[in-house]
């Protein structure tokens, strides 16, 4: 006589005190995809600047083109700027400012959010390949390290005396092994939440899994209110993902 696993599941309780505490775990992990992904938009966040060679402009805003604060009057002709100062009204700083990336080198900014999603895309790709064949835990501690890691990088790797092209480099890999240990946690943390609970429990389980993707905007969202340096905040949440990596004691 064949014994299918959800029969079992049905005879000790679908959802019990066991399945709960894991799926919980599960869940909170959930929580740092969505920091990952949108955490650039306070990192490398554009606020308002204007040129500051020869005086420069107003601040630019939404209301008039940027690059009237990319040129700059010079004996009657326009000059393209090399400087610039930047509103500190919502960000004390980020990388943006840091590596001046407005105007001409506004192409840089661009540049890591592709390189963040061709990180999706090889994670989704590989990573589940990995999930079917070593299984769905080893794959999601794995990408936990890939986060550590890439945060990591990310908050220290751009420095001054290395230079702007090393310490680009370096926050570019950061992105794309953050983002590679995204998709390992949704694929296999979406997978694993589900395959604990009985088939009854699915699909609330699943809608509340995803719901932890919203949840982890809201944290990131308050915690960057507080936090406006961008190191600081890259920071924060390199420490808020270590206490992730207990999950391999877990049995």
């Amino acid at each position: 006589m064949t014994v299918k696993f959800e029969d079992v599941l049905r005879e000790i309780n679908g959802f019990g005190k066991y399945q709960k505490t894991r799926y919980v775990l599960i869940c909170l992990a959930a929580l740092l995809p969505s920091i990952a992904t949108y955490i650039n938009s306070f990192t490398a966040a554009l606020p308002e600047f204007k040129c500051s060679n020869h005086g420069g402009n107003e601040f630019s805003s939404l209301k008039k083109p940027i690059n009237l604060n990319c040129v700059y009057h010079s004996n009657g002709t326009l000059q393209k700027c090399t400087s610039w100062t930047f509103e500190k009204k919502y960000f004390q700083s980020t990388l943006t400012e840091e590596w001046n990336m407005v105007c001409d080198r506004s192409i840089f900014r661009s540049k890591v959010q592709s390189i963040y999603f061709i990180g999706y895309l090889v994670g989704s790709l590989v990573l589940g390949n990995l999930s079917d064949r070593y299984g769905r835990r080893p794959v999601m501690l794995l990408s936990f390290c890939l986060m550590l890691f890439g945060f990591f990088g990310s908050t220290f790797g751009p420095q001054k005396i290395f230079g702007f092209t090393i310490s680009y480099i370096l926050y570019a890999i950061s992105r794309f092994l953050i983002a590679c240990g995204t998709r390992g946690i949704n694929e296999t943390g979406y997978v694993l939440a589900l395959e604990l609970v009985g088939t009854k429990m699915r699909t609330y389980a699943g809608i509340g899994f995803e719901n932890f993707f919203s949840f982890g905007q809201l944290i990131l969202v308050l915690i960057a209110y507080f936090v406006r340096d961008w190191r600081q905040l890259s920071l924060t949440f390199t420490v808020f993902i270590i206490p992730f990596l207990s999950y391999f004691l877990l049995g």
